[in-house]
């Protein structure tokens, strides 16, 4: 598939995405993108323990391209959520977390050292790391 991707300004080119945003230079490039359960399949790969996921309100395409990934090699999932971008996508937190729940990975929080902290309603607002850990199947 080829995608529009909409380029961040100078200061902050790791807010580029596929989603229109407050940072973006008015400037697009065309990209050509593939799922990872497609790339998996193509290149043989035969284990994978550990996904980052950072890409900006596109979490959602590139968890439903993983599926299979996911359930095969129940890899250790990092995501950074940004609750800025999502008013730009069609989705919420809890959607990301669903899919995620549905294959059986609970959901840690991470501070700012890199300890895992249990989900707790007292987090910051606009909090943004995750990670997801498979559980036993």
């Amino acid at each position: 598939d080829v995608l529009e991707f909409h380029v961040a300004h100078q200061e902050n080119m790791g807010m580029s995405s596929i989603f229109r945003h407050d940072t973006e230079s008015g400037k697009t490039e065309q990209v050509q993108a593939v799922s990872l359960d497609e790339y998996v399949s193509q290149m043989g790969i035969t284990q994978i323990d550990f996904i980052k996921i950072d890409i900006e309100g596109a979490e959602i395409y590139a968890l439903k391209g993983m599926i299979e990934s996911l359930r095969k090699y129940k890899p250790i999932l990092m995501v950074e959520i940004s609750e800025d971008v999502l008013p730009n996508t069609d989705f919420q937190m809890n959607d990301i977390a669903s899919i995620l729940n549905e294959l059986n990975y609970s959901q840690k929080a991470l501070d700012k050292e890199g300890k895992t902290l249990e989900m707790a309603k007292d987090l910051p607002n606009n909090y943004h790391n995750y990670v997801f850990i498979p559980g036993k199947a």
